[in-house]
């Protein structure tokens, strides 16, 4: 595959992903992960990739949280205090899990991050809106320990936490699901920032050509992170006038497929 191809493909994994964090308040990483395995190898990125895969979805991931974010505040759609008390708490754990993430097995990192996108894909084909039913109010000083453990989980998988930043606002201190997404994206903004810092200054193990920062792959990360821009403004205008119900079980289905094939193929 010539660059104009992969930099057409970027672009559009960037755009989509982008869609993706403005409709559904996640980083993008669901969508830049696995289309990352399949793309990175063309830029003469062997195994093990897995490491490139999670720092450059992390640094794309980065424009496209952010992204949604000031869409989001725009529409008045976002709790500061929520959102600032959720990064206080992921931040650190953002930083310093990436470290010993790339001496990880890659085997095991691949497997995990697979099976953490299956069952992703699953609880978004499944859920409707009566899954928020229940719901708690913690207090929200609970907001740093949550984001403590999700921003761990970001950089184990090159996710932003959105996947977890929701339903534990939704759920656990009965925010509406909606504002849940657009305060979501300020911790996402920070955590995916802060985890794609900590590998471009990660001590590599591999010697590669290319455009690298660190483990941040240049030459995909920009188209990614500028499309991922443009896309997070349609997101979150979707977001605003359309039920998320049925958009999340196709998401999901696409996502299903994409994670199968990682796994076992």
């Amino acid at each position: 595959m010539n660059d104009i191809l992969l930099l057409l493909a970027f672009s559009l994994v960037g755009f989509s992903a982008g869609v993706v964090s403005g409709l559904l308040g996640l980083g993008g990483g669901v969508i830049f992960v696995p289309s990352l395995l399949f793309l990175l190898p063309y830029l003469n990125i062997e195994e093990p990739v897995i490491f490139y895969v999670l720092a450059t979805s992390l640094f794309g991931g980065t424009f496209s949280a952010s992204s949604s974010f000031i869409h989001h505040f725009k529409m008045g759609n976002v709790n500061i205090k929520a959102g600032l008390l959720l990064s206080m708490g992921s931040i650190p754990f953002a930083i310093i899990v990436p470290q010993f993430t790339v001496k990880m097995d890659v085997e095991f990192i691949k497997y995990f991050v697979g099976i953490v996108l299956l069952a992703v894909s699953i609880k978004y084909f499944f859920e409707n809106e009566s899954s928020a039913k229940y719901k708690l109010k913690l207090k929200e000083k609970w907001m740093l320990l949550f984001g403590a453990v999700t921003g761990s989980f970001s950089g184990m998988t090159g996710l932003g936490g959105g996947v977890l930043f929701v339903p534990i606002l939704a759920n656990l201190f009965s925010m509406p699901f909606k504002k849940s997404v657009g305060t979501t994206a300020i911790a996402v903004t920070f955590t995916m920032l802060s985890s794609a810092v900590s590998f471009a200054f990660a001590k590599q193990n591999f010697t590669l050509d290319g455009f690298n920062l660190g483990y941040i792959n240049l030459f995909a990360g920009v188209p990614l992170g500028l499309f991922a821009i443009l896309g997070a403004r349609v997101g979150t205008a979707i977001h605003f006038k359309f039920s998320t119900v049925v958009l999340k079980k196709i998401f999901s289905l696409f996502l299903m497929v994409i994670i199968l094939r990682l796994l076992f193929f």
